[in-house]
């Protein structure tokens, strides 16, 4: 299988502190549930979490975690349990469109169900093309 190296952190970031992005980028669209889930999990505002870091919204936050956690709008990423970054919407935009660029999807089903997840995002917040 090869790896594909989805927001490259040294090129793609827009601020050097968004490295978590970048990793859980990697992870989760390397993972077995692949780039299509992932990206129609973050639609639905469902986060994502593997070995080296996750992101989540404020709405996915199970009642524990909302009374251990400063309220936050947009999406945190974190790196390794200890690094901890907010982006906003628009932000987490420009991240899934640069992954995408570089996924050729295995099949049209693949494909639409992409394209959908991408405009469910969009439209959601109100981000033009």
């Amino acid at each position: 299988m090869e790896f594909i190296n989805f927001v490259d952190v040294n090129t793609e970031l827009l601020k050097p502190k968004h490295f978590a992005v970048g990793v859980v980028f990697y992870e989760a669209c390397n993972c077995g549930n692949g780039i299509v889930t992932f990206y129609e999990n973050l639609a639905k505002h469902i986060g994502w979490g593997g070995n080296s870091g996750d992101c989540d919204f404020w709405e996915d936050l199970d009642e524990y975690d909302r009374t251990k956690t400063e309220k936050f709008d947009g999406v945190r990423f974190t790196f390794l349990n200890e690094e901890s970054v907010i982006i906003s919407f628009e932000e987490l935009y420009y991240y899934m469109k640069t992954a995408l660029a570089k996924y050729t999807p295995k099949n049209e089903e693949e494909k639409k169900r992409l394209d959908n997840a991408m405009k469910t995002y969009r439209e959601k917040h109100g981000i033009k093309e």
